[in-house]
C-alpha cells in the first residue's frame, strides 16, 4: 500500500456539520397512522371515511401544537391545497375531543407520543449525524444540495489545533 503524508492547511477547508431532521410533519404522520391504525397512504387521501378524516384531523391539530408550521404549511404536510382545512380541523379536533371519547383516546396517545418524540424542541428531531470536508468555495453549493435532500447543514472552519500533528 502507498501511503503518502498530506498536509492541510486551516485555510483550505471547512468542515461541515451535517444532521438530518425528518420533518416534524412527517413525524406527526407516523404516530397518527400508528395510533388510528390506518396507512399513510390513506391519510394522506382524499378518502373521506370519519376514521380517516378523524386521524387526518388530528395530526393537523398535532402538526399546529407542536411545531412552528403555518396553516398552508400543515396543509401541505396532508397534501391539502387550502389552508382552511387546517383551521377547520383544529377547531373540529378541539370540540370533538370534548365530546367523543374515541377521538378523546387516540388524541391523547397521539399527543403523548408526539410530545415524547419531540421533547419539547418543537419538531427539532435529529436522525443522523454526519461530517464532511470540503473546499470553502464548495460549501454553498453542497448546503443547497442537502437541503434539497432535507438535511440542515452547520459550517465550522477547522483550526490549526483541530488538526492532528504527529
Amino acid at each position: 500500500m502507498n501511503e503518502q503524508l498530506i498536509t492541510i492547511r486551516p485555510d483550505d477547508l471547512s468542515i461541515l456539520r451535517v444532521a438530518n431532521y425528518r420533518p416534524p410533519g412527517e413525524i406527526i404522520r407516523g404516530v397518527i397512522c400508528e395510533v388510528c391504525g390506518i396507512d399513510n397512504v390513506s391519510l394522506l387521501s382524499k378518502r373521506r371515511e370519519r376514521g380517516v378524516v378523524r386521524a387526518r384531523h388530528i395530526g393537523m391539530f398535532l402538526c399546529r401544537k407542536y411545531t412552528n408550521l403555518s396553516f398552508p404549511q400543515i396543509a401541505r404536510v396532508f397534501l391539502r391545497e387550502d389552508h382552511t382545512i387546517v383551521i377547520h380541523a383544529v377547531r373540529t379536533i378541539e370540540l370533538c375531543a370534548k365530546r367523543e371519547p374515541s377521538t378523546a383516546r387516540w388524541l391523547e396517545e397521539a399527543d403523548e407520543k408526539v410530545a415524547t418524540i419531540f421533547g419539547g424542541n418543537r419538531g427539532q428531531t435529529e436522525i443522523e449525524l454526519a461530517w464532511a470536508i470540503c473546499s470553502p468555495d464548495r460549501v454553498a453549493e453542497m448546503q443547497k444540495a442537502l437541503a434539497l435532500l432535507g438535511y440542515d447543514m452547520m459550517i465550522t472552519k477547522i483550526t490549526d489545533s483541530q488538526i492532528p500533528h504527529d
